[in-house]
């Protein structure tokens, strides 16, 4: 009987692993052959679905029955392939363009808008260059790289300047909401509550590869024990993470962007050569705009500045998140790069802003507003350290680093803080230290963690389970304390069902 049983169900799974059906393959434009980066593959009358990678590929594998598969992208035509159910099967596709867009002509005056192309676009001939040049413009080019970096990251919320003043919260500390920028983001005022600056000396050696980083100086808002203030500096980092223009890909706030100078780049950007400027100092630059092929597409639009002295540099980047991509929460985000001219020639990154905006809902006033600037200068060229310094910690601390005072960060920092900026270390560090605040957070500590903290060695908790009930036991109280970092003991009063006792003690555990 078992043997029939394990034959059974043998035959059961083998038969299902037969149903399962993989079918995989790459989607190209069937006029030019490049390939479609987010083109919609799905299985019709299904949610069954994925979309094409910046190669093109997909990838779809189900057990359901299916036997088509459906191709769908904006200015293309939608194409169906047949599909052969429970087998691994490669289905390449070339979408040709839609009739009526190929037809259509806009005009706006005596032009007319044409249909983009990279061929014979000057444009795109320039985004080449800088593509092949890319490994001579970037610091890694050299043997050895050494600059100091000053780093300034703040978080702040966002609303109407009446509505954070009137806020439930806010309104009895009115230090705090006097404390307002309105110059940030139009018809908004935005309250910075966090910041923290840093300033390092950045180390690079390129053979063997090794990076070094001297923290001489830091400086961050300090919420007490009420928050995790290390945690909230390794957060702010990891969501706002260095912007690499050269970079195939650049991530920001967790997701992967494809740069408008990736080696791919004209596959999925379309560029257009705006003007050439001349700078002050008689250095010209070629304009370039770009928008991603799919508004979609985690990429981005903006204009760049590219020097036309046969280095093909970038000078200078100003983008954002194009308006078709969703990330959660966010509304805006914007970036600016800036490049300087070192004395060989090249360019080296100068100044770097990252800003984003923050809200639950498109059009909320309410919100969060990030930004990071990151500066650079003293750069000193191929002149390397004793071999013992690259060696261990990636990264060191001056002994001194926290207890900098203001007059060395007056003299350090790479640009002023503005007077708001000014103003958030004193004025979290007044809130901080008020009774009535020690006492909201600890209870909102309370209702987080579950234990309220009664003196320097006793807590008491958990108290979601100081009452519970159920038809069986009625109500039941339960009392719990520990001293810190020691397991709990708890003491249970549990009293009796009314009809069991008149008259009897509750039980203790």
């Amino acid at each position: 009987m078992l043997l029939v049983l394990f034959a059974g169900m043998t035959a059961g799974a083998v038969m299902a692993q037969s149903t399962v059906t993989t079918i995989k393959g790459t989607v190209t434009d069937a006029t030019t052959k490049e390939a479609l980066i987010g083109v919609s593959v799905f299985v019709p009358g299904t949610n069954l679905g994925t979309s094409t990678d910046y190669e093109g590929n997909y990838l779809i594998r189900t057990n359901q029955p299916i036997g088509k598969l459906q191709f769908s992208y904006l200015g293309y035509r939608t194409a169906t392939v047949e599909v052969v159910p429970g087998q691994e099967q490669t289905q390449d596709v070339r979408l040709q363009t839609d009739a009526k867009q190929l037809s259509e002509v806009v005009v706006v005056g005596k032009k007319r808008k044409v249909k983009y192309s990279n061929k014979n676009n000057p444009a795109v001939d320039l985004i080449r260059e800088i593509v092949d040049h890319k490994s001579e413009n970037r610091p890694e080019a050299y043997a050895y790289v050494q600059y100091e970096q000053y780093d300034k990251t703040q978080m702040s919320l966002v609303n109407t300047p009446e509505k954070l003043k009137k806020n439930i919260f806010l309104r009895k500390y009115d230090f705090i909401t006097s404390n307002l920028d309105t110059t940030v983001i139009a018809g908004k005022a935005i309250l910075p509550f966090y910041m923290q600056e840093e300033i390092t000396e950045q180390y690079y050696r390129k053979n063997p590869e090794s990076r070094k980083t001297l923290v001489k100086a830091e400086k961050k808002v300090n919420f007490g024990e009420f928050v995790d203030n290390k945690g909230m500096m390794t957060y702010m980092q990891h969501m706002y993470q260095d912007v690499d223009i050269y970079d195939n890909n650049i991530t920001i706030l967790t997701n992967q962007f494809l740069s408008p100078i990736a080696d791919m780049a004209p596959t999925f950007y379309k560029f257009y050569l705006k003007d050439t400027v001349t700078t002050d100092s008689g250095q010209q630059l070629a304009k370039l705009l770009f928008e991603p092929r799919n508004p979609s597409a985690f990429m981005f639009t903006g204009e760049m500045f590219v020097t036309l002295d046969g280095t093909f540099a970038v000078q200078r980047v100003d983008m954002e998140v194009s308006k078709g991509v969703s990330i959660n929460w966010v509304r805006d985000l914007d970036i600016k790069l800036d490049f300087e001219k070192n004395s060989d020639g090249r360019y080296h990154l100068s100044k770097s802003e990252l800003k984003a905006d923050f809200g639950l809902t498109q059009n909320s006033d309410a919100g969060f507003y990030g930004e990071r600037i990151v500066s650079y200068k003293n750069y000193v060229i191929n002149e390397p350290q004793p071999v013992a310094f690259y060696e261990g910690e990636a990264v060191v601390k001056a002994a001194d680093a926290l207890a900098q005072d203001e007059s060395y960060w007056q003299a350090s920092r790479h640009d002023s803080l503005s007077e708001v900026e000014l103003n958030t270390y004193a004025n979290i560090d007044s809130l901080v230290n008020m009774k009535s605040f020690q006492r909201t957070m600890d209870w909102a500590t309370a209702l987080i963690a579950g234990y309220k903290r009664m003196g320097p060695n006793i807590e008491i908790g958990p108290l979601n389970t100081f009452y519970s009930f159920n038809p069986v036991e009625g109500f039941r109280l339960r009392f719990g304390g520990a001293p810190p970092l020691t397991s709990a003991k708890s003491i249970c009063w549990r009293p009796m069902r009314p009809m069991a006792s008149k008259m009897r003690s509750g039980s203790i555990t």
